[in-house]
Formats: C-alpha cells, structure tokens, sequence
C-alpha cells in the first residue's frame, strides 16, 4: 500500500513548534502542564513512528521480523494513547486530582484498564498471528496487515475514551470554564474525523496531523501563560500559587514560604506615579526571580511576594530572610529615582500554619495589614490564633453582610441649641456577626475598605435613609437635618455626585434635609475629584460638614476653600477640654474662629447634662452624644424627636 506522508511531516513540525514555544514560556509545573506537554511528546514520537513503519512497509526494507513487530506494536501504543493522554488532560482541567482521595485512585485506574488491556493485546501480537485474535500481522514478506476484527477494537477504544470525555464535561461542566469545554468539544470532533477518515481510506494519514493542529489550539487559548503571569512582574501570581500549591500540598514534602511585603504602597503611589511602582515592582521580581528559581517565585498583589520552599529547614529559611534582608535594605534605582524600601516579612509553613492557599493569605494578610505585627520578621505559628479568627470571621461577614442583610443603619440623635430639642441624626452603619451580636465599625470599616465593599456598603447607607425619610412625613416627625457619613473610597468616586441625586430622585426626598459628612482623610486623597462632587452637589441643595475636626492634622485651607456648612468637633478633643484647662482654651478659640467664618459647630461625645450646658455656653450650635441617646434603629428614633430637654 502507498502511503501519503505529507501530513505525517507537517505534523513533525507542528509538534516542534509547540515543544519550543512551551519550554520558551513559563509554564507552571502542574500536572495539567506535564500531561499536556507528555501529550505533545508521545504525539510527535508517534508520528515519527508512523513515517518510519509506513515508509518501510511501502519499501519492504526492514532488517528483521523482530524490528518489524516492535516499529508498528509502538505505533499503535502510541495512538492508541491519544485518547487517553486527552481524558487525563480533561480531568485536569476539572482539578480531579486536587483532592486525591482512594476512591479517586480506584477510579483512575479503572478508567485505564480499557487502554492497558489493548497494550497487552499489542505486546502479544507476535503470538497471535493469523488469527482473530491478533490486532495486526506481518506476512512472510514482513508486510504490514490489520487483523481481521480486532483491529476494530483500536477504534473501539478510542470512541470509548471520547465518550468518557464528554461525560466528563458533562459532569464537571461548572469546574471547566466554558471557552475550555469548547475546545475540550473541537478536540473530540477533530479526532472522530481523523479517525474515520483515515479508517476509510487507510493511504491518508491524517490523524496525527489533525491532533497535532487541535494541540497547537490547546496551546495558545488554554496553556497560555497570561493566565498564572503576573502582566507587571512577570512572576506567577496568585492564580498560580494556588495550582501549584493545591499540586504539591498532596505530597509528603515539607513545604514553607517566606514572604515579603513592601510597606505604605499608598505612599509609593502616590509620590512617584502608578507607573514608576510598576517599574518598581519589575525591579524586585526580576531580582527575586534571579536570585531563586522563576518556579518558586509568586507575586502575591498590592505588593506582596512569596519564596516557596520545599523540604525546608530551618537553616534554610533563615538564609532566604537574611538573603531579602540584604536585598531589601539597600537602594532601589530605577528612572533616575533612588528610593528605600520598607518591607516585612512573614514565614508559613505548611501544613502546620496553614493547610490551604486561603488560610496562608488569612495569615498573610493578616501580619502585613495589622498594626498588632509590626516586627520585620514574622512566624506564622507566634501569630495571635484568637485574633486572627476574629479578622477572619469579620472579613466573613464584611463579605457576606449584604447579601445576608446583616447591615441595618441606626441614627444617633442630634440636639439643636436654636431649637431646644433633637431635630435630626446621624446615620451610622451597623453589622451583625454569625453571632447576630454588632461588630464595631473599627473593626469592620477598615476591612471593607481594604476589600472594597465599603463602596457598596455607602450605597447601601444612602439607599436606606432616602427610603426611611421618604416614608414618613419630615414636618411632622420633626426631622430637620439627617447626618450622612462618605467613605474616603466613596469621595474618590467620580460618580458620586451623580449617584446620590440618582439616589435622591427615586425617593424624592428634599435635598436640604440631607448634610454629607466627610473627614479631611478623604479631600487629601482626591483633593481635585471631591472638589468637583462638592461643586456639584451644593448647587443641587445639599450642605456638607468636616467630620472630626481635630483629630488628624487639620488644614485650614479646608475650611477656608470648600463651602462647609458645619464642623464636627471630635469628640476626643471635647473630652480632653472638659477634664483640662489648656485644652478648654483651645476649644474655645477653635469655636470663635469657625463662628467667624460664618459655619455652625457641632460638638461630639456629649455624655452627662453638665457636659452639655458647658459646651452650649461656649457656643456650639448642635450636641451629640450619648446623653441624647445612643444609635438606634429608625422606629426608635423618632419618639426621640418629640421628647423635651
């Protein structure tokens, strides 16, 4: 029979092609990757295979019966694997293994055995000759023939394992992402054609070809690199810490990592411009990435790295932290800018201090975002347990509190010296733990800011209060200012102003009632933005305050260039200046200047009658505190509006 190699060669190419282009990219070593790349390697051996015994079969020129039967029984093993290689890779996609459990290892040999007994089928084809039984045999010439009917069950299993296959996309269809399962899908087509095609027409070898271009697909939209590379460093990121990690923690080796975090990042940014602190970041990873192998190397995000370390000693780690110490306690030079680093460092081993990836970014978090660890090193197994669960368990219900309707918005009444009597509040967020008790907003607001929740928790504050006052008639209730507190996240929304009149709009509610706290934290982060959202919304009719004024470093030039209605006096400055004489005196010129300047005062922390009368004789315009009330919920709120004082 004459055979047309043409595609078999194209195929040679192609498969050398991918191999160059892997082993040239960063591959993670996972086993998706290995299986993938084995894949590649038996496809190529097996397609040298089919030029080889293909070739001689047309010449009749092999040297021995015995080189004959070994030439084509390892070709067909190697086709044979295909199907195989592709549902081993499939399952990998589905993270099969992450948890390989004994029945796991039952069902993985079990789906082997089809393809084991075929191999033993092959192995004993020599013996088989001439009859049934044999999947190929050799005439007196040494010429290639298919066995009468066993040859149909090389087929036979190759159909098997594409079935198997789509089941399994079927059965992990929400743990493969779609774009895969279409492509996982265009692989079994391919392969079916192959098959077929070259089952008819047995001159036209085309299945190695055709596998060779659906691998060379696998290659570019599923192995792709981009996926576990950091795009700035060029390091694995976080993705790819929780492959790899998920792919080692299974075995016996002890493993740690050191990690590494570059200290006040804000400032960074801020001072030299997001894209000098990516060059930044660049710098270290490649020093990192030189001094350790790429393969240990992850860049965690919000400038965090992290050294893994197998079988590590305690010698070992020791030298990875002198090693950042020394790297880290020198000048940075990079655009002409030379720079010093502060960093801290945390040491997790595993599974002693953490036994899964999002226990070890718990303690990571943790260590580098908490004033509690301030020391430069720090051993995940000195770390406070009580403590860390308590941040664990508030990040839990910080990301679960909308969802689970665990935040309520309470009010915190206001006195009106004019008025002699609470003509408003202050709306202050509230959330309930799986405990159904309140955490404080010290602990929780700080978290939501880090992980952005607190966005919607504002918008879920504004949404509340617009719905609350537009249920009852303000006139009557009384209700004359209500107190609305904006996150620093909020106020470097550019959106902001529209956002709250779109608020306001729906429920209809007159924006004069509204005042928008903000704290001076906020208008020196965005200066410009907040600017242009206050503009915008005091010509829409709400007023603003300065929220604890003196209790940071205060700016004159705040309340000297945006149009404040009220300042907020903080209440620890009230406090200091009813128990001593210095501070009074300081209050009190604090009070005659904000006068001057034509705003109104608010004092905080009123607790006791005596403190109240003290701090309107100096002349503030409103109290709060809890002499008034404490915060509570809106039904409770508004009886407080009608009682005397």
């Amino acid at each position: 029979m004459q055979y047309n190699l043409y595609f078999d060669i194209s195929a040679v190419f192609i498969n050398i092609l991918i191999i160059i282009f892997f082993y040239c990219r960063r591959f993670l070593p996972i086993r998706q990757n290995r299986i993938y790349i084995s894949f590649v390697f038996v496809l190529l051996i097996t397609t040298l295979l089919e030029i080889v015994t293909s070739h001689h079969d047309m010449k009749n020129t092999y040297s021995s019966r015995f080189l004959a039967y070994s030439l084509n029984c390892l070709f067909l093993m190697g086709t044979t694997s295909f199907g195989v290689f592709f549902s081993l890779y499939t399952l990998s996609l589905a993270d099969f293994w992450s948890n390989f459990t004994a029945k796991k290892r039952i069902l993985t040999i079990c789906f082997l055995l089809p393809y084991i007994f075929e191999v033993i089928l092959l192995l004993l084809t020599p013996l088989l000759q001439h009859t049934d039984k044999a999947i190929f045999y050799l005439d007196s010439n040494n010429i290639y023939h298919r066995g009468n009917i066993s040859f149909i069950l090389i087929y036979v299993v190759t159909i098997l394992y594409m079935v198997s296959i789509v089941s399994m996309l079927f059965i992990f269809r929400k743990r493969i992402s779609g774009e895969n399962k279409g492509l996982v899908a265009y692989f079994i087509f391919a392969v079916l054609l192959s098959v077929a095609i070259q089952y008819f027409f047995p001159s036209l070898l085309v299945t190695c070809f055709i596998t060779s271009l659906t691998s060379l697909t696998f290659l570019f939209f599923i192995q792709k690199p981009e996926k576990v590379l950091d795009s700035i460093t060029g390091l694995y990121n976080q993705t790819a810490f929780i492959k790899y990690f998920n792919e080692i923690r299974k075995s016996d080796e002890k493993i740690s990592t050191v990690s590494i975090s570059i200290k006040d990042i804000d400032f960074l940014i801020n001072t030299y411009g997001l894209s000098d602190f990516n060059e930044l970041l660049k710098m270290v990873g490649d020093s990192l990435s030189r001094q350790y192998s790429y393969r240990r190397v992850f860049y965690i995000g919000q400038g965090k790295f992290s050294v893994l370390v197998k079988n590590s000693k305690a010698k070992d780690i020791n030298l990875i932290i002198n090693n950042l110490n020394v790297a880290f306690n020198r000048l940075w030079t990079f655009n002409d800018i030379k720079i010093k680093l502060y960093t801290q460092i945390c040491v997790v081993k595993f599974p002693k201090d953490a036994k899964t990836p999002e226990e070890y970014f718990d303690i990571i978090n943790t260590v580098f975002s908490s004033e509690r660890y301030t020391e430069p090193v720090v051993f995940a197994d000195k770390i406070d347990l009580h403590y860390r669960h308590e941040i664990i368990r508030i990040e839990h219900a910080v990301r679960k509190g909308l969802s689970e309707r665990r935040y309520e918005v309470y009010y915190q009444p206001i006195y009106s010296a004019a008025d002699k009597r609470v003509i408003g509040g202050e709306a202050l967020i509230r959330l309930r733990g799986d405990d159904g008790k309140f955490i404080s907003p010290e602990d929780f607001i700080p978290i939501a800011e880090k992980n952005g929740t607190v966005l919607r928790i504002g918008e879920f504050v504004l949404e509340t209060v617009f719905s609350d006052l537009a249920h009852i008639d303000l006139e009557e209730a009384g209700v004359k200012k209500i107190d609305i507190n904006l996150s620093v996240a909020q106020c470097m929304q550019e959106i902001l102003a529209d956002q709250i009149i779109g608020i306001q709009t729906i429920f209809n509610v007159p924006n004069d009632v509204i005042n928008l706290e903000i704290t001076e934290t906020a208008l020196a982060h965005t200066p410009e933005v907040m600017e242009k959202n206050i503009k915008k919304l005091v010509e829409a009719g709400f007023e603003f305050s300065l929220d604890d004024y003196g209790s940071g470093y205060s700016n004159m030039s705040y309340m000297l260039n945006i149009p404040f209605s009220m300042i907020k006096i903080d209440k620890y400055i009230v406090w200091s200046a009813f128990k001593e004489k210095r501070s009074e005196t300081a209050l009190k010129c604090t009070i005659d200047m904000i006068k001057k300047l034509g705003m109104t005062i608010l004092a905080e922390g009123v607790e006791t009658k005596e403190m109240a009368d003290w701090l309107l004789d100096l002349g503030c315009d409103y109290l709060q505190g809890y002499y008034y009330s404490k915060p509570c919920p809106f039904n409770e709120f508004l009886p407080i509006l009608k009682k005397q004082w």
